[in-house]
């Protein structure tokens, strides 16, 4: 895009500013549209392996044409330098929402997987981003929606890296193994650092903290932390896969992680409470056929029954499942739920069996249920109104008032 070009739009204040850019609010003057105008930081403009990073991030970025990926309309050098014409997004970056705490669980869980979607696409088309961290995934203020920022790092196909071989490349914190040891990197570096990504949303802080020096060696060489017990196993076992420190020892693919995150049979995933029903219910059902089918002995000195009226009587072991309620938890921050396992009990059954019909005789409790305690703090939305509290996705009062929240409430 030519100089001339870039005058179509009347250039607004500056929004925002990080790493290598200052990006600007800006409309075009013919087709009134909002969009994001990013320049490279006046700093950078005399260092030409800068410049050809941020006008390679357009070439990359218009190759990627998804929804969950920020979308480009041109870019060019002007007086100001190089400059990048971007989508105009309204909300925050992850990076500005954790400064207020870690997410709920199933908002963490949501982001993920659209960042996993985006990365799927980019993936397929030969590109990693190499810089996956809170800072570069936007959130909207409407929807949730996750949208990837910033490929001025990303490695596209097999073209050889802008920047020193054997240099780390990519954001200490977020770093996968080989990045930190400053080795090439393909699309598992990538899900490793969503890895490190969820961890944080899920617990607030990431897996590594120290020094630049003591965190690069930590990607490298040290165990990461495994997630507390209150989050489901699924969840647990996706973090810790992405985590892996050899990239073969990861998610094949971003759809792979997408469907251990969300898919009810992933592998690691706890057998449902049904199933573990009706496999003891199935065993006692067994147990019961049996002792049916087995010939009743008369006492000593009886004369054995007639055929039709035989009597058995048999003892037999039955779930007892336990129940689930909620709790506010006063430990939890807003938007955070914490789930305490519970176990099924068993009760030892005496029935009498008589002409093919049970009746039961007397019932004794084994082992007591342990119930499970769901603790609850999703209320982070006080209504003006009524002072009723509501869940964070609310768009009217759940209290009934009638009262709609605007749409730039945060997520």
């Amino acid at each position: 895009m030519s100089v001339s070009a870039l005058s179509a739009y009347e250039l607004g204040p500056r929004i925002g500013s990080g790493g290598m850019g200052v990006v600007f609010g800006a409309k075009h003057r013919v087709l009134a549209r909002e969009v994001a105008i990013k320049f490279l930081h006046p700093n950078y403009i005399d260092d030409a392996e800068a410049v050809e990073r941020f006008l390679r991030e357009a070439q990359v970025i218009a190759l990627l044409d998804h929804e969950n990926i920020v979308k480009i309309h041109d870019s060019g050098v002007s007086e100001r330098g190089p400059y990048l014409v971007m989508e105009k997004l309204t909300g925050e970056t992850l990076k500005a929402r954790l400064e207020r705490g870690p997410l709920a669980q199933p908002l963490a869980i949501q982001i993920a997987d659209q960042v996993l979607q985006g990365l799927a696409v980019a993936h397929r088309k030969g590109a990693v981003h190499r810089d996956i961290k809170p800072a570069n995934i936007w959130i909207s203020d409407r929807d949730a929606k996750a949208k990837l920022l910033d490929f001025g790092i990303a490695k596209l196909g097999d073209r050889t890296s802008i920047t020193t071989t054997g240099a780390a490349m990519g954001t200490v914190t977020y770093m996968s193994p080989e990045q930190a040891t400053g080795k090439d990197c393909g699309p598992q570096s990538d899900l490793y650092s969503l890895g490190v990504v969820l961890y944080e949303m899920l617990i607030g802080k990431p897996p590594f903290d120290g020094d630049t020096v003591q965190v690069l060696q930590k990607h490298a060489k040290a165990s990461p932390p495994t997630l507390p017990a209150r989050f489901p196993m699924h969840v647990r076992s996706a973090v810790a896969k992405a985590l892996a420190k050899k990239p073969e020892q990861r998610f094949e693919s971003a759809e792979a992680m997408r469907k251990a995150l969300l898919d009810a049979s992933a592998p690691g995933r706890p057998i449902r409470r049904k199933v573990l029903a009706i496999s003891a219910l199935l065993a006692l059902a067994i147990s019961t056929t049996f002792l049916m089918s087995r010939p009743t002995n008369p006492a000593r000195g009886q004369a054995a029954l007639p055929p039709g009226t035989s009597i058995v009587t048999a003892s037999r072991m039955e779930v007892i499942p336990f129940e689930t309620r909620e709790e506010i938890d006063p430990t939890l921050k807003p938007g955070q739920t914490a789930t305490q396992a519970g176990t099924n009990g068993e009760e030892e059954v005496t029935v009498e069996i008589k002409d093919g019909k049970e009746r039961v005789l007397g019932r004794k409790v084994v082992r007591p249920p342990v119930p499970q305690v769901v603790r609850v703090s999703l209320f982070n939305l006080k209504c003006p109104k009524c002072s009723g509290w509501n869940t964070q996705d609310a768009k009217y009062c759940q209290e009934g008032c009638g009262h709609r929240f605007p749409g730039e409430v945060s997520p």
